[in-house]
Formats: C-alpha cells, sequence, structure tokens
C-alpha cells in the first residue's frame, strides 16, 4: 500500500516556500515541483504521464490527432482481446532494417489494470498479443535495425488493433504513436495540467480535451477544454483537471484549412487511490 502524503508549506533558507510531503512517516522537502517528485519517483503511489498527440493531416471537421485522423471521437474498444500489430512494411520484422519489437501498453480487458506486453513485429503479417486488453494507450518501438541506429525507430505505419477495430498507429520512423489519449487504470485517478498545442503550416486549429467515464453505461464523450493556435505555439493557462478510474481522455481537433499537421500534449500523473 503507497504510504499517505500531504502537503505542509515550510520556509527555505532562501526565504522561499517550498512544500514538504509526509510519505511514509518521513519528511521529504519539495522545492522543484511536484510534477519532477513524481517524474524521479519519489512519491509512491503517483505515477508521471505525459500524452502526446500528432497528426500529418488534421481536416475541417473534428478528428482524433492521431496518425489515424479518425473522425470523431477515435475507435475504442468495446469487448476487449488480443491486440494484432502490423506494420505495411516487410523491413519491420525481427531481422528487419526497421522496428524488431514493439511494446504496448494499456488497460487489461478483466481488471482495467495498466500492464504491456512486447511483441516482435513480421513485417505485414499480424502478430498478437498473448494478453487481452480493453484499452490500447500506446506503442513503442523498443529495438530497431539500421534505420535506427541512432534512434530507435520504424520503416513503415505500425498498427494496433483489438477486433476489426484499428485503435491507434506510429507514423514511419516516428517510433512512439502519440495518439493523443489515455485511458485512467482501475484504482487510480488522473491529474493533468499545463496543456500545450502547435500548428505547422500557417493553419489555424482549434483543440479539445474530451471525457467518457466508463463506469457509466453508455456515457457519452464530455468536453473538458478547449483553445486555438494559429502556426507556432500556445499554451492556454489554468486548466487542472482530475478524473477517475475508467475514464477515456483523447485530443480532439480540426484546421481551418484541411492538410495541417497539429501537435499537442498534456501533461501530470495518475496517482493510487487507497
Amino acid at each position: 500500500m503507497a504510504g499517505s502524503a500531504k502537503g505542509i508549506p515550510v520556509h527555505s533558507v532562501s526565504g522561499g516556500i517550498n512544500t514538504s510531503m509526509v510519505i511514509d512517516d518521513k519528511i521529504i522537502v519539495i522545492d522543484a515541483g511536484l510534477l519532477h517528485q513524481v517524474m524521479s519517483g519519489n512519491i509512491p503511489g503517483h505515477i508521471y504521464k505525459k500524452i502526446r498527440a500528432h497528426s500529418h493531416a488534421v481536416g475541417t471537421a473534428d478528428q482524433e490527432i492521431s496518425a489515424l485522423n479518425v473522425v470523431g471521437f477515435g475507435n475504442w474498444p468495446s469487448a476487449g482481446g488480443v491486440v494484432s500489430v502490423v506494420s505495411d512494411n516487410a523491413a519491420d520484422a525481427a531481422a528487419g532494417t526497421g522496428a524488431r519489437s514493439i511494446i504496448v501498453r494499456g488497460l487489461l480487458k478483466t481488471t482495467w489494470a495498466e500492464d504491456t506486453e512486447t511483441v516482435v513485429p513480421n513485417g505485414v503479417n499480424p502478430v498478437t498479443t498473448t494478453k487481452e486488453f480493453i484499452r490500447i494507450n500506446e506503442l513503442e518501438v523498443v529495438t530497431s535495425g539500421l534505420v535506427g541506429t541512432t534512434i530507435k525507430s520504424n520503416v513503415g505505419t505500425i498498427t494496433a488493433s483489438i477486433g476489426a477495430d484499428d485503435i491507434i498507429e506510429i507514423y514511419p520512423q516516428h517510433s512512439t504513436s502519440d495518439a493523443g489519449r489515455i485511458t485512467i487504470p482501475a484504482g487510480y485517478e488522473g491529474h493533468f495540467q499545463n496543456p500545450e498545442a502547435s500548428a505547422i503550416g500557417n493553419k489555424a486549429m482549434t483543440y479539445h480535451i474530451f471525457c467518457r467515464d466508463n463506469t457509466v453505461t453508455d456515457a457519452a464523450f464530455q468536453l473538458r477544454g478547449s483553445w486555438s493556435s494559429l502556426d507556432g505555439g500556445y499554451r492556454p493557462n489554468g486548466l487542472i483537471e482530475i478524473f477517475t478510474e475508467k475514464v477515456d481522455l483523447i485530443f480532439i481537433g480540426h484546421a481551418e484549412l484541411a492538410g495541417a499537421k497539429a501537435n499537442a500534449s498534456i501533461e501530470g500523473y495518475i496517482k493510487e487511490v487507497t
């Protein structure tokens, strides 16, 4: 069981205000921010998360900001099952020049607990996980051949599916899916802040963060935040949100002119609920 954590203001030698955390009956003085401490593994029961979204071709209708570019809220498995992973290029294989192993990060079908499984791709022939997942949060290339001598990378587009639904993809030579989605695992709550976004190509973009509570039958996606940006980066202020277990989060967006390249992200942590 994770230790209890309680924030207590204390004065630093320089006269500023630090924060101390009482963890397992020990006082840890925090002077670099809570997120930094979570990233460093100093706070039990807290796991740092950063949700990244990236698309090469955002259209004028709201769509998920990802390599799949599905209009609406993207594809989400309704029943769960094994994950099928396939490339559109034969070089992504055990002895190929592209991706040689890929990790699937998601939630297990029966428990909604976080888990991972690494698969060895077989080019254009699908391979499947042994575990059954109800959600896929991310794909990442773990090892690769010549194309990834300095950076692990894939040659082709890597697609992960559950049943008949394509869930997320990795663009060629991008190494991670950056699918702009996460589902909070059972027994945790998510704390997220610091949203950022950028549009490339002098095209105005509108971004949204939507969520859906899967503890409620047939729940609809609900808007939790929106902002707009022109070419370049933009960081809206004041968006700090807490999400309960089994809640889906996803970045949605549209461009004023079709064909925009867009990035978005939000960071935070999931916290064990005891």
